[in-house]
């Protein structure tokens, strides 16, 4: 009889979040946002969940299209959770056709025609970012395009969603036409000059990490089935104030510079979508471009690169082929896509439209969708951008 009211009273100490509950669907529903729901199936077979957000019209003026794409153990969730101010929501309130990807392996994702992510985990969990890139982003252009019978759209990734859409301009350079312009925001690329000391451990450490998970079978980061970690880690968070602060000191322990730019209870909002599914692979493509210090394909060790790619190291993307317009958005602090990644990002592109650092110092890598000025320091910066354009 006493369970409910102890609860209530640990939700209230830990200063839980009224929209802890929600997903993309429920957050568009309270937002008054129309929302739909696409499937989408890859050339290698994977079945994806594209989100659509849009305010209906009462003329017959077209509407702008955008694609947003999230970064690493992210989902579309990302560009929502925010609320009222939220990027997604930002854009359908101008007139802009919003389109979520959701990436294979992410909760919305994780299916496959043939192999199931648990029972036939080697085999579905075989994809890095570069398959996001060619594949995954490469389809949901097509399909969007022809959706919305337009030639060409807008695009806004964050961190991996960066990194998806410069491994496919790269690869694919005659998909630069179908990109009007690219905000990139914390583009994950020269992860060489991460300033990380955690991230470098991991980078040092990469044939001892990779080999453990490997021999574990441990194919999905960060466990199998991971929606069971949001239900516990929002158990850990509720138990009490101090355990609260925990979890918001070890976002930003991943994020950066500690800005206290989160809302009061935003982190149980985040418990209940971060982390979202990844493959082994998918960290281990990063950890060797870091090692390597070149933004470069995967690297399968010299018989199968033979194999692959006719040469014994993997290629470097040819950023030369990326033609669209290009914004760069970066924090100077950042600790994976900070001042000097982003800059030499920028230099090896040859049409940079815009080169954004945001004014704040203590700006970490995913203060560009959570923090509480993201409005005015982020989402302005792109809508200009893009009404300009």
């Amino acid at each position: 009889m006493y369970l409910v009211p102890l609860l209530w009273l640990s939700c209230v100490l830990a200063g839980a979040h009224p929209n802890e509950n929600l997903a993309i669907v429920g957050f568009a529903t309270q937002y008054g946002y129309s929302i739909e729901v696409h499937t989408i199936h890859t050339p290698d077979g994977y079945i994806l969940q594209t989100h659509r957000i849009y305010q209906p019209r009462s003329d017959n003026k077209t509407k702008r299209v955008v694609l947003l794409a999230h970064g690493i153990a992210h989902r579309a969730d990302y560009f929502v959770v925010s609320g009222k101010n939220a990027l997604a929501f930002y854009l359908a309130e101008r007139d802009f056709d919003v389109w979520l990807l959701n990436a294979r392996g992410t909760k919305y994702s994780r299916r496959h025609e043939i192999f199931d992510p648990d029972k036939d985990a080697r085999k579905f969990w075989d994809f890095s970012w570069h398959e996001i890139g060619v594949y995954d982003l490469a389809e949901n252009l097509d399909y969007i395009l022809s959706k919305t019978a337009s030639n060409e759209l807008y695009y806004v990734g964050h961190s991996q969603g960066c990194t998806a859409l410069l491994v496919l301009l790269s690869e694919r350079p005659e998909v630069n036409d179908k990109i009007k312009m690219a905000a990139l925001t914390a583009p994950a690329a020269h992860l060489e000059l991460s300033a990380s000391p955690l991230w470098w451990l991991a980078a040092d450490s990469r044939e001892l990490l990779v080999t453990f998970l490997i021999t574990a079978h441990w194919y999905e980061l960060p466990i199998p089935n991971s929606p069971s970690l949001h239900d516990y880690i929002r158990s850990l968070l509720r138990s009490s104030r101090a355990m609260a602060t925990i979890g918001t000191d070890l976002y930003y322990l991943f994020s950066g510079p500690k800005s206290n730019l989160l809302e009061q209870g935003m982190i149980f909002v985040l418990a209940g979508c971060l982390p979202s599914g990844f493959s082994l692979r998918q960290l281990d493509h990063y950890l060797q471009i870091t090692k390597a210090g070149q933004f470069r394909q995967y690297d399968f060790g010299p018989p199968k690169n033979l194999r692959k790619y006719n040469r014994s190291t993997p290629p470097p993307y040819n950023l030369s082929n990326v033609r669209a317009p290009i914004a760069i958005l970066y924090a100077k602090n950042d600790p994976f896509a900070g001042l000097k990644s982003s800059k030499k990002l920028a230099d090896g592109l040859p049409t940079i439209a815009q080169f954004y650092e945001v004014p704040r110092e203590d700006f970490g890598h995913t203060d560009f969708a959570f923090a509480i000025n993201a409005k005015e320091l982020v989402n302005d910066v792109i809508y200009e951008l893009f009404d300009k354009n």
